[in-house]
């Protein structure tokens, strides 16, 4: 899982920018837990206030979709005939 933190540095980052405290978390040290960031940054969304909470959304919902993709193209790479 540690690929997709560089994989999608760019989107974690900008969660971050809105988000700084989040680099004291313990899973933003040892990276590979993008599972961990993504329910953190749901429930903040969860008790921010409206304008941080629907920046937060869009930005979680833009990582997961893509996440949601990559594993996608995986799955079909996996089923893919071998030549």
């Amino acid at each position: 899982m540690g690929e997709l933190w560089e994989e999608y540095n760019t989107e974690i980052e900008s969660l971050v920018e809105t988000l700084p405290d989040i680099k004291n978390k313990s899973f933003y040290d040892t990276k590979p837990d993008i599972e961990a960031f993504i329910s953190y940054i749901t429930l903040i969304e969860k008790t921010a206030d409206k304008n941080k909470a629907s920046e937060l959304k869009k930005g979680r919902e833009e990582l997961e979709k893509k996440i949601r993709e990559l594993c996608t193209l995986t799955l079909q790479k996996d089923k893919a005939p071998s030549y």
